[in-house]
């Protein structure tokens, strides 16, 4: 192997990590607040389909770098899958107050336009003290 080779690698390796990184906060929010408010289950059974044919290519053409990343890929997505499917009509309290929910909300008639701000209260998250 060259140096060539290894620096090739070393960024396929890095692309890896960025990926598994991109995903964390995704995933997380998902299983710690139980919200699935915005998840598309449709594009994530796309993208997990897609992961995971890529993931037997990778391992047919004997691509360790692409057999980490498309595995780690389709991983993250069938969790996405899991927990979004779980929490699909889920909201946390960050999610029940931005400006396009308070939006459904009037159209469902839970809250009237002009008074929405007082008359839609959404559950909130209590303080801890010191924080």
């Amino acid at each position: 192997m060259s140096f060539h080779d290894i620096s090739v690698h070393w960024l396929g390796i890095i692309g890896t990590a960025l990926a598994i990184i991109g995903y964390v906060p995704q995933i997380t929010h998902l299983m710690m607040m139980r919200c699935g408010d915005g998840i598309s289950l449709g594009a994530y059974v796309l993208w997990c389909s897609a992961s995971s044919l890529l993931c037997v290519y990778a391992v047919i053409a004997e691509e360790p770098v692409f057999i980490a990343l498309q595995g780690f890929h389709a991983a993250a997505c069938a969790l996405i899958l899991f927990f979004g499917g779980r929490y699909r009509n889920a909201r946390c309290p960050l999610h029940r107050t931005l400006p396009a929910t308070v939006a459904v909300a009037e159209r469902r008639g839970e809250v009237d336009g002009e008074n929405a701000h007082r008359t839609w209260k959404p559950n909130t998250i209590e303080k801890r003290e010191g924080k």
